[in-house]
């Protein structure tokens, strides 16, 4: 995953379940340590540079036929998966996917599916969508646009404290400093891409901001990037402009909130 801000959740969340990881940013390199080393599971993001996690999982699978390797387990971890995209993946050989933001008790289902030799610590009790067991799970549907999403996801927020109270971290700080330095860059590039004639750029950078918004749970934030993607991709440059114009008051609305409850959090401890 090209995302610190993904790196960092998926990465705290292995651990808390006892397992560890090599970690990548792009589809060259995910490649590259595949032929090095087997792995019992590999999560794969979709949209990277340099080589997506389509083409990526694709060659793998490739190496392994010529190899006569064993399989290694493939999970698709992505902010969205659909109709196409989701042909997409099963083309390339995943065995799964995984939409963000995850829960401890998908996550553990993986693990799980994947037959790993880690001794996967049961995840305690946390807000959870149930979700079929199928290979492939579904898309994950927006609420219907009446029900205002929340600012910060508390569901969101209660997985990486369930993840914190296994580690003995504070997953929700580290999380959300890494959201605070990176997302305002991120929505300037958005504006920048905007500002020229490339739709395709404005959707992979709305993408961008969308997804690490998903894992660090600025779900509002998350929703206005989906909208940005979606015009970008059928080529509405102008549509994203016009839902561009509130990004940057909601990410410092979003921020604002995050930075309150780091400041109560903090003053509580010291207290």
């Amino acid at each position: 995953d090209d995302n610190a801000v993904n790196r960092e959740v998926l990465r705290e969340a292995l651990m808390s379940l006892g397992a560890e990881g090599d970690f990548v940013s792009n589809g060259v390199e995910a490649v590259e340590a595949a032929t090095k080393k087997h792995y019992d599971v590999i999560f794969m993001d979709g949209s990277m540079p340099e080589m997506d996690g389509f083409t990526a999982t694709k060659l793998i699978r490739d190496a392994e036929g010529r190899n006569g390797a064993k399989s290694t387990y493939v999970v698709a971890l992505t902010a969205q998966v659909r109709g196409a995209d989701a042909d997409a993946w099963g083309a390339a050989g995943a065995d799964r996917h995984m939409t963000k933001p995850f829960t401890s008790a998908r996550l553990t289902e993986a693990l799980k599916a994947a037959g790993t030799g880690v001794r996967v610590i049961q995840p305690a009790p946390a807000p959870a969508i149930v979700e079929p067991p199928a290979a492939l799970e579904p898309a994950h549907v927006p609420e219907p646009a009446t029900a205002e999403a929340q600012l910060i996801d508390s569901e969101a927020v209660a997985t990486m404290e369930a993840v914190g109270a296994r580690s003995g971290r504070d997953v929700v700080a580290k999380v959300w400093k890494l959201f605070l330095s990176q997302a305002p860059d991120a929505v300037f590039k958005l504006e920048t891409l905007a500002a020229g004639s490339d739709p395709g750029a404005v959707a992979r950078q709305a993408h961008f901001l969308k997804s690490m918004s998903l894992s660090a749970g600025a779900a509002q934030l998350s929703e206005l990037c989906e909208g940005m993607e979606q015009d970008g991709k059928v080529g509405d440059i102008a549509a994203a402009r016009q839902k561009l114009v509130a990004t940057r008051p909601l990410l410092d609305e979003t921020c604002a909130e995050m930075s309150r409850r780091l400041t109560a959090k903090a003053e509580a401890a010291v207290g």
